[in-house]
């Protein structure tokens, strides 16, 4: 029989930078990639996204988009116009973050 093996549980491990704004970026790709899907060319950004109490970024229909990290918050800014948006994550505890921006295309580490 093995051994008993002393674990971290996968919630309080401690990420580093870059694994941090890996995560970022996938969830900020992820939430474009899906908001895409559900929308057709001509139509406009949605207004607003809304995160529930399970950290579920939403559109206001109700559809599910992706999960937040814990301890992390977004914000989402779209262009009057409803042509572009800027999707923003931040880690609260640290203060990195990254930026998803439709104009350029790229995802940057604040």
């Amino acid at each position: 029989m093995p051994s008993s093996v002393a674990r971290v549980p996968v919630e309080s491990a401690a990420l580093s930078l870059e694994e941090a704004q890996s995560t970022m970026k996938m969830t900020a790709g992820t939430v474009t990639s899906v908001i895409k899907s559900l929308r057709l060319p001509e139509e406009p950004w949605p207004s607003a996204l809304y995160i529930d109490e399970n950290n579920m970024v939403m559109i206001e229909e109700g559809d599910k988009l992706a999960p937040l990290s814990a301890g992390t918050t977004a914000t989402y800014t779209r262009s009057t116009s409803g042509e572009n948006y800027r999707l923003t994550i931040i880690d609260d505890a640290t203060g990195i973050g990254v930026t998803f921006d439709t104009q350029s295309g790229d995802v940057t580490n604040n």
